[in-house]
Order: structure tokens, then C-alpha cells, then sequence
């Protein structure tokens, strides 16, 4: 019995420990764009490498902490723009930055990501702000719908969950519809991009066909490029039609 409750103590200052050093604040870029010393950063591989976070650092960090922290990456809007397009742009992102990588690794990222997607308002936008800090807005959907669209994510949870997101992804389209000055075709594509890779990663295998193998669809969910605009009414009409 002496040896028992021995090992429960022991068990209980470890986890102690653990949870003393855990991080639960979004990490601090020591050096990010507008700082005098980012511009002496002579390349963009010099950038990414100097925006890694430590180690020691980034295992101890919540997977909410870790979520802020990617969500304020420095470079993520870059890369979304940069390459034309967003999956592809998402794609480097997620093999250049340790953030997104570890992320990804959590099995309750779904958990954390839709809890903030969930709670995004595109109502939410004032017209007093300027133009910057309305694209800015709109930009932190679009950042949040790329990493809850990656197949690891959308694979590690429930079909019922499935089904919820794309409830609210419906929500949200039908509100930025009534917000047509702050919304475009481009955050209209990345909403649609999300809908498609949760039909096509739905576990369902009658829900996921009608998404693999509609060509137009399918082509879009690879390229993450929306060629034909037609491609939206075709999944709005699925996911209608399921839920």
C-alpha cells in the first residue's frame, strides 16, 4: 500500500511539472516585418528561418497558444498571395514553419480550429475602419479556413462535426452575402474551397464521390484554383442538398 501511494505522488508532481511548463500564450516573434532589423534580412529563406520557433519553446506550447501563434505568423499572408494560389501558398507555409507542422500534429487541432472558426462574424466588419484593417479582417477567415481545409484535420474528426462546419460554413456565406462591399470573389473562394475538402474528406463515401467526381469540383479542390465560377453553385447545391 506504502509503494502504491508512493507512486501516486510521484505521479501527481510530475504532472504538476508538466502543466507548470506548459506555454499558454501565443509566442512572440522577436523579429517580424517593421522592426529595423527585418530589413536587413537579406532573402525570404533567411526570414522563414528567422521566424522558426525554438524548440524548447514550441513543445511546450498549448494547441490554443499554438493556433494564436500561426494565426499571427508574420509571413502568412505572403505566402497565401504569393503563389497564386492559396492551397499551394498553404502548402510551402506548412513546410517552412515549424508552427503549422506541429500544429498538425495535434489531435485536437479540429477541436481548437473550428472553436475559431465558429466564432468568426462577418458581420462583424465596421465601415469606420480603413481599408487595411477591413482586409486584415477578412483575411483572418480565409487564414483559418486553409488550416481547417488540410486532409490531417478533416480526417481526425467526426462525421456529425463535418456536418456541423459545414452548417456554419453555409451561415457564413449567406452573411458576407448581405456584406458585398467587404466581401470578394476571393474570400468567396476559399469558404467554397473549405466546403468541398469537408465533402471530399466527409467519411462518407455517397457524400464524398459527389465531390471526386464532379471534374469541375475536383479540379478545383487540386489546384485550389477557382477556374470556372460555376463550381460554387455546384457545391452549394450539395451541401444543401445534405443538410
Amino acid at each position: 500500500m506504502k509503494k502504491i501511494n508512493f507512486i501516486i505522488v510521484i505521479m501527481i508532481i510530475i504532472s504538476n511539472v508538466t502543466l507548470a511548463q506548459s506555454i499558454n500564450e501565443p509566442y512572440n516573434f522577436p523579429l517580424k516585418p517593421g522592426m529595423p532589423e527585418w530589413a536587413n534580412l537579406k532573402s525570404g529563406a533567411e526570414m522563414v528561418t528567422t521566424l522558426q520557433i525554438p524548440q524548447n519553446i514550441l513543445s511546450r506550447m498549448t494547441t490554443k497558444s499554438l493556433l494564436e501563434t500561426c494565426l499571427n505568423y508574420p509571413l502568412f499572408i505572403v505566402d497565401i498571395i504569393a503563389y497564386g494560389s492559396s492551397k499551394v501558398g498553404m502548402e510551402y507555409a506548412t513546410k517552412n514553419f515549424n508552427g503549422f507542422t506541429e500544429l498538425l500534429k495535434r489531435k485536437d487541432a479540429y477541436n481548437y480550429l473550428s472553436e475559431k472558426f465558429i466564432s468568426f462574424d462577418p458581420l462583424a466588419i465596421d465601415k469606420r475602419w480603413s481599408l487595411l484593417e477591413q482586409g486584415c479582417y477578412t483575411f483572418e477567415l480565409i487564414k483559418i479556413e486553409l488550416l481547417l481545409a488540410q486532409n490531417i484535420v478533416l480526417e481526425s474528426t467526426s462525421y456529425e462535426n463535418k456536418i456541423h462546419l459545414l452548417k456554419e460554413a453555409l451561415s457564413k456565406y449567406e452573411k458576407m452575402l448581405t456584406q458585398k462591399d467587404y466581401y470578394v470573389g476571393y474570400q468567396y473562394e476559399q469558404l467554397f474551397f473549405l466546403m468541398g475538402k469537408v465533402l471530399q474528406n466527409s467519411g462518407n463515401s455517397d457524400i464524398s464521390s459527389l465531390a471526386v467526381n464532379n471534374k469541375e469540383i475536383s479540379k478545383f479542390l487540386e489546384t485550389g484554383k477557382l477556374y470556372n465560377y460555376d463550381v460554387i453553385n455546384e457545391i452549394l447545391s450539395i451541401v444543401k442538398k445534405i443538410l
